[in-house]
């Protein structure tokens, strides 16, 4: 089995999960000014939808990529990426606490993580275009 595969493993669970949780469960957001009220539900699909497609890219690139071992660090650390962000709207939703991001540790902590898991995503296409270049030299 392919690892690739954990991706589309994870998106059924997810979309499974999201028909679990309660309507009501809502992750609030509070931006400065702003008041944003996010569906955990949307969340759950939304970051399922990903993987579907992250898992459809891998699927047709697999022959085209470099390294197995940049796919599998890829793979893995999004995978425990997706875990945090499960628990985290999990964790907000179940106690009904709104997601204050000027304030506390989230301040410093959401956006380092919002940066790494963009930078994460870098290594597929770091990946794919080496790849690229191998294949046509």
């Amino acid at each position: 089995m392919r690892l690739y595969h954990l991706f589309s493993f994870t998106a059924v669970l997810l979309i499974l999960l999201s028909m679990f949780v309660p309507e009501k469960s809502m992750l609030d957001l509070h931006l400065r000014d702003s008041y944003v009220v996010i569906s955990g539900i949307l969340i759950l699909r939304a970051l399922a939808l990903f993987l579907i497609l992250m898992w459809l890219l891998y699927h047709f690139t697999k022959n085209v990529l470099f390294s197995g071992i940049l796919a599998r660090l890829h793979i893995i650390a999004t995978q425990l990426t997706i875990c945090c962000v499960i628990i985290t709207v999990f964790y907000y939703t179940k106690y009904n606490l709104p997601l204050e991001l000027h304030s506390g540790k989230l301040r410093l902590a959401l956006p380092l993580f919002i940066m790494f898991s963009l930078l994460l995503q870098l290594l597929y296409i770091i990946n794919l275009v080496l790849g690229i270049i191998r294949k046509t030299n």
